[in-house]
């Protein structure tokens, strides 16, 4: 998104990540609507069914990367917005887990900002503010209206194996990072009224989306289905 059409320094974020909390505050398993109720499901019932998927999801990436050794050995145990994006590097082994963008780097961002008013970059999804409060009715104007539950479900396809893989795939290889790669189908734009918001390693759910909030709800559908069937490589 040109810079012009933000009213503050923007940075867009393409993600992959992970979460946390205690065992005694393991989030149930939300509910979702059955085929016959997606038409009539409101803004204010998605938003409230969004906010306990979120929660499932914070809470059980942490706990997926805990006990996965094949793909997160060495990945640090902390909350889930404190994980830093997939890094530009070689290989270690056939299942690293390595990206093609750039990732985050905060003084590259700051001097950005300096210059340009603008820095793309590899990030966090939970960096990410999924929501808009209604308290605050500027970022409530550029976000619009909350997505419906029906157009969510169109979102999260976008993100099953099928569809990430389809321009994703190099036949022959040998690695993970060449045969199983993901293209993060979206590019997020968050924004911040002041640019000192962005002197930090990581973000706590903090930084407010430009718009595509339904992209971003998407995503966190189509993770809480992959965390629902583990033995699934579907996130």
């Amino acid at each position: 998104m040109p810079a012009s059409s933000v009213p503050a320094p923007a940075v867009e974020l393409g993600a992959l990540t992970s979460g946390g909390a205690s065992e005694s505050a393991a989030p149930a398993k939300p509910v979702l609507p059955c085929e016959a109720a997606v038409p009539s499901y409101g803004e204010q019932q998605t938003e409230t069914l969004m906010r306990s998927i979120v929660a499932y999801n914070k809470y059980h990436v942490r706990r997926v990367m805990q006990q996965d050794s094949r793909w997160f050995k060495g990945w640090q145990d902390v909350d889930v917005h404190e994980q830093q994006p997939l890094t530009i590097r070689k290989p270690d082994s056939k299942d690293d887990l390595l990206t093609y963008v750039s990732p985050w780097k905060k003084d590259e961002a700051m001097i950005s900002f300096q210059g340009t008013g603008t820095y793309k970059a590899g990030g966090n999804v939970f960096w990410l503010d999924p929501f808009v409060e209604r308290s605050r009715p500027k970022l409530w104007a550029i976000a619009g209206d909350p997505p419906l539950w029906s157009t969510v479900l169109e979102a999260a396809e976008s993100y099953t194996v099928s569809a990430l893989l389809q321009d994703g795939m190099a036949k022959g290889t040998e690695s993970a990072a060449k045969e199983a790669r993901i293209k993060f189908p979206h590019v997020f734009t968050a924004f911040a009224w002041d640019v000192s918001r962005y002197d930090a390693e990581h973000f706590s759910s903090s930084l407010p989306l430009v718009a595509g909030h339904v992209g971003l709800w998407g995503y966190h559908l189509a993770l809480m289905r992959a965390l629902t069937r583990w033995d699934t490589p579907a996130w």
